[in-house]
């Protein structure tokens, strides 16, 4: 987990939260614009951030949040080596691959190795607000399971 952000700010939102959500994204700029919609999104809370591999595995692990929004690109490591750990570690999140980097090899791989869904950083990012959306609808009562694992996830699809 990326520490220089403090637990406390994963902590907003209240008892009304449902899906986790764990962000491993090494562009300020892309963090950011995670972080606002996931809290503008009312049933989701951050689980956490990291932007390097190592951060990310363990902050997976600890929190075990229902989606993960995967880049491959990170600033230490590598984001398919994240998914191959999580995996291998046991970690059943929804895993979303969202990647400048789309080509068909890349995304052939990482669902192979376990990812949920590829999404083109530049062209699919409404697909990722719409599966964390699904995701949230499926939650059976919103008002208890607020850091819960919610095991509601759409089903996987490229």
């Amino acid at each position: 987990m990326d520490r220089k952000n403090g637990s406390e700010e994963f902590a907003e939102g209240g008892g009304t939260m449902c899906v986790s959500v764990y962000i491993v994204e090494d562009a300020a700029a892309v963090q950011s614009r995670l972080r606002q919609a996931i809290s503008e999104m009312g049933t989701a809370r951050l689980a956490g951030v990291a932007d390097c591999e190592s951060d990310a595995i363990r902050g997976i692990v600890e929190t075990s949040p229902d989606v993960v929004i995967l880049d491959l690109q990170l600033r230490l490591g590598s984001g398919m080596r994240v998914l191959e750990a999580i995996r291998a570690k046991g970690c059943s999140a929804l895993v979303v691959v969202q990647t400048n980097f789309a080509l068909p090899e890349y995304r052939e791989r990482c669902l192979r190795h376990g990812a949920d869904h590829f999404l083109d950083k530049t062209q699919d990012a409404w697909r990722l607000f719409e599966l964390l959306g699904e995701v949230a609808a499926r939650c059976p009562d919103k008002s208890r399971c607020a850091g819960q694992k919610c095991s509601n996830s759409p089903p996987a699809s490229g």
